[in-house]
C-alpha cells in the first residue's frame, strides 16, 4: 500500500478541479494529472490483486477513495465504479464523477442509473470544451443542467476545440444571445478554425447580425490571432471590418500584440498596413529589443523627442544602442541629440532607473551636459534613493558630486523616515558596522556618512538639522547622547549647542531640563536666549549651585554676551555679579572691544571698572 500514500493528496472535493476554461493550448481535461498518477500505480496492483482488495485499500487509506474513483471514470473503469458503489456508494465518494468521465458515455450512463448528478453544470461545459458531442448530448437530455453552464467562457473553449458537432448541436441556445454568436464565430477565426468561422459567419448573415467589431470582445479575439501568429484567422477578421478608422485602430492593436509575442510572420504582414508615425511609434515603444522592426523603419524619419524620452526607461541596452544607431537625426551630433541625451538621461536619473543606461547616455554626452542634468536640474537628488549605491558610486567617479549641504539634506530625509526614533540608526553608529544586515536606505544614508567625514561629524550636522525641524525632540535627545560621548572638542560642542539653541522653544526647554546636571549650559545659553529667559534660568541655577561656581558661571556667560553683542544679558551679568571678579569683567570688555562693541555696552563696562 506504500504507493498509494503519495496519492492521497490528490483527494479534494474543492471545485478547483474542475476550473473553468482558462485560455491555454491544452485541452487535457481537469483531471489529466490525478488519472496520469493513478494509472501508474494502480493499473499494475489491479493486476497483481482483484477488486476485492480495494476493500482493504479503502479502509486503510480513506484519502485514495477519490482519487481511485476519479480515475476510473476518467479511463472508462466502469467495472471498477459498480464495484466501489455497491460496497460505498459512489455519490459520497466524490463531487467529480461526471466531469471525469465526460469522454466516455458508458460511464455516464452508469452513473445516471444510480442516480449521480453531482456538477452536471461543469460536465457539460467539459464536453462541449474537449469536443464530447454525444456525452454533451446525453447530460443535456437526461440530467438537470443549471442553464448558466453555457457562458461567455464556455464559448471561448468551445471555439478553441473548433468542433463543429459541438456548435450545431449548440446553435438553438446560442442564436438567442446575439453576442454568443458573434463571439464563437471570432474567436472560432482567432483559433484559425476558417471553417468553422465561415459556417457560423453565414449564419449571422441569415440571421441578419453583423459583428460588433467596435465591441472590447471582437478587440479580445483580434488580441487572440496576434499573439498565436495566426495570420489566417486574423486576415478573416480583419477583412470584416467595414469602418477605414476602426479598420486603422485594430491593426495598429494587433501590430503592437505581435510584436511583443514576437510574431514575426503576422508583423511582416501588418507593417505595410499602417502609417510610417504608427511604425515608428511601435518600434519605440512596443520593439522588447528592437529586433522586430528594425529593418522597416525609415532612418530619415523625423522622430520626435517626446516619443523617445516616454519610453527610454522601459529598453534593454541594445535596444537603445539600436535606435540611436538607426535615426539619422540622433545618430548625427548637434541641437537634436544632445537634447534627446538630456531628456533620456534626466529620465533615467531622476526615477533611479537602468544604470546601464546612464552609463552610456553619461559617455556619450559632455560634462557640462551631464553636469546640468544630473546637479543642476536635481535629477539626482530626486533618483537617488531609488538609483541607491551603485548610482551614487558611477556619478561620483564622473567627477559628479552633491555639495555638503545637499548631501546633509537626505541624510536627513532617511533620519526623519527611520520608525523608532529612540534609536540610533545604524548608519549613525561609530562602531564599524559594515558587517550588519542594512537596507538599501541605510546604505545610502552610510555612503553619504563617509562622505561628511564620518558618523562624528554627520552626528553634529544632523543635531543643528533637528534643532530647526518641528517634532524633533525624541530623536534629538537620541542623538545628542550618543554625540556628547564622542565629542572631543569642547570649541565644536560649545558651537553646536549655540546652533541648536538659535530655533526650537522645544529644544531649547530641553536644554534647560539639563542645567540641573551640566551647569555649564548656562554660558552658551546665556548668548543665544532672550535676557527674560536668562533671568529665569540664572534664578534657576541660582538655587542649587554654589556662590562661587555661579559667579564662574557668569564670568564665562559674560565673555561670552559681551562678545555676542548682547547688551541687556551684559547689563543683567554685571548687575548680579556686583564688581565681584574684576579679571572676568576685564575679560569681557576685551572681548567686547575685539567685537567691534557699542559705546553703550563699553559705558557698562566702566562703571563696573571703576
Amino acid at each position: 500500500m506504500r504507493p498509494f500514500l503519495a496519492l492521497a493528496v490528490l483527494s479534494s472535493d474543492d471545485d478547483e478541479l474542475t476550473d473553468y476554461w482558462d485560455f491555454t493550448e491544452n485541452l487535457n481535461g481537469p483531471h489529466q494529472a490525478m488519472a496520469d498518477a493513478m494509472t501508474a500505480i494502480l493499473s499494475p496492483w489491479l493486476e497483481t490483486y482483484d477488486l476485492n482488495r480495494l476493500i482493504l485499500l479503502f479502509d486503510c487509506l480513506g484519502g485514495v477513495r477519490e482519487p481511485i474513483v476519479v480515475w476510473a471514470a476518467y479511463v472508462a473503469r466502469v467495472d471498477v465504479l459498480i464495484f466501489v458503489h455497491d460496497q460505498y456508494d459512489l455519490r459520497g465518494l466524490s463531487k467529480n464523477l461526471l466531469v471525469a468521465g465526460v469522454a466516455h458515455l458508458n460511464v455516464l450512463t452508469y452513473l445516471h442509473s444510480i442516480g449521480y448528478d453531482r456538477k452536471t453544470g461543469e460536465a457539460a461545459r467539459e464536453a462541449a470544451i474537449r469536443g464530447h458531442t454525444s456525452s454533451l448530448s446525453f447530460l443535456l437530455a437526461e440530467f438537470q443542467v443549471p442553464h448558466e453552464w453555457l457562458s461567455d467562457n464556455t464559448i471561448e473553449g468551445i471555439s478553441f476545440g473548433g468542433y463543429r458537432s459541438v456548435v450545431e448541436m449548440l446553435l438553438p441556445r446560442i442564436v438567442p444571445n446575439p453576442d454568443w454568436l458573434r463571439h464563437v464565430t471570432s474567436y472560432a477565426a482567432s483559433y484559425d478554425h476558417l471553417n468553422l468561422a465561415n459556417w457560423l459567419f453565414r449564419q449571422m448573415v441569415e440571421l441578419d447580425i453583423s459583428m460588433d467589431v467596435d465591441g472590447e470582445a471582437f478587440e479580445c479575439t483580434l488580441s487572440v490571432a496576434s499573439n498565436r501568429g495566426n495570420l489566417e484567422g486574423l486576415q478573416w477578421l480583419l477583412a470584416i471590418i467595414n469602418q477605414p478608422t476602426r479598420l486603422v485602430e485594430l491593426e495598429t492593436h494587433c501590430l503592437v500584440v505581435a510584436i511583443r509575442f514576437e510574431q514575426r510572420l503576422v508583423v511582416e504582414w501588418l507593417v505595410p498596413r499602417v502609417s510610417p508615425s504608427t511604425l515608428v511609434q511601435a518600434y519605440l515603444a512596443n520593439d522588447a529589443n528592437g529586433t522586430m522592426l528594425h529593418y522597416f523603419i525609415d532612418p530619415e524619419y523625423d522622430v520626435p523627442a517626446d516619443e523617445i524620452v516616454e519610453v527610454v526607461h522601459r529598453w534593454s541596452l541594445e535596444k537603445m544602442l539600436r535606435v540611436f544607431e538607426t535615426f539619422s537625426k540622433l545618430k548625427q551630433r548637434g541641437t537634436f541629440r544632445t537634447e534627446v541625451l538630456k531628456r533620456c538621461l534626466h529620465q533615467m536619473v531622476w526615477f533611479g532607473r537602468r544604470l546601464e543606461l546612464v552609463e552610456c547616455f553619461v559617455d556619450w554626452m559632455d560634462f557640462v551636459d551631464v553636469q546640468d542634468v544630473v546637479l543642476t536640474q536635481k535629477a539626482l537628488h530626486r533618483g537617488l534613493q531609488r538609483g541607491g549605491v551603485a548610482m551614487l558610486d558611477f556619478f561620483e567617479t564622473q567627477n559628479i558630486h552633491l555639495t555638503p549641504a545637499e548631501m546633509d539634506d537626505e541624510l536627513f530625509v532617511i533620519l526623519r523616515q527611520v520608525s523608532d526614533k529612540s534609536i540610533l540608526p545604524g548608519w549613525l553608529n561609530i562602531q564599524d558596522n559594515k558587517d550588519q544586515d542594512m537596507s538599501d536606505m541605510d546604505k545610502i544614508a552610510q555612503w553619504f556618512v563617509m562622505r561628511r567625514d564620518g558618523p562624528v561629524a554627520t552626528l553634529r550636522h544632523m543635531l543643528v538639522r533637528l534643532a530647526q525641524g518641528k517634532k524633533t525632540l525624541l530623536q534629538f535627545k537620541t542623538l545628542y547622547a550618543e554625540w556628547l560621548t564622542v565629542v572631543k572638542d569642547e570649541a565644536e560642542r560649545k558651537s553646536v549647542v549655540k546652533k541648536c539653541l538659535q530655533h526650537s522653544t522645544e529644544i531649547q526647554q530641553y536644554f534647560e531640563s539639563r542645567l540641573a546636571s551640566d551647569p555649564s549650559l548656562f554660558v552658551l545659553m546665556a548668548t543665544t536666549l532672550r535676557l527674560g529667559t536668562v533671568q529665569r534660568i540664572h534664578a534657576a541655577i541660582a538655587r542649587t549651585t554654589t556662590a562661587d561656581k555661579l559667579l564662574c558661571l557668569e564670568s564665562d556667560a559674560l565673555v561670552e554676551a559681551a562678545e555676542a553683542g548682547h547688551c541687556g544679558i551684559v547689563e543683567f551679568l554685571l548687575n548680579k555679579m556686583s564688581g565681584k571678579d574684576k579679571g572676568g569683567i576685564h575679560r569681557a570688555r576685551e572681548a567686547a572691544l575685539a567685537s567691534s562693541c557699542t559705546t553703550a555696552m563699553l559705558e557698562l563696562f566702566r562703571q563696573y571698572e571703576t
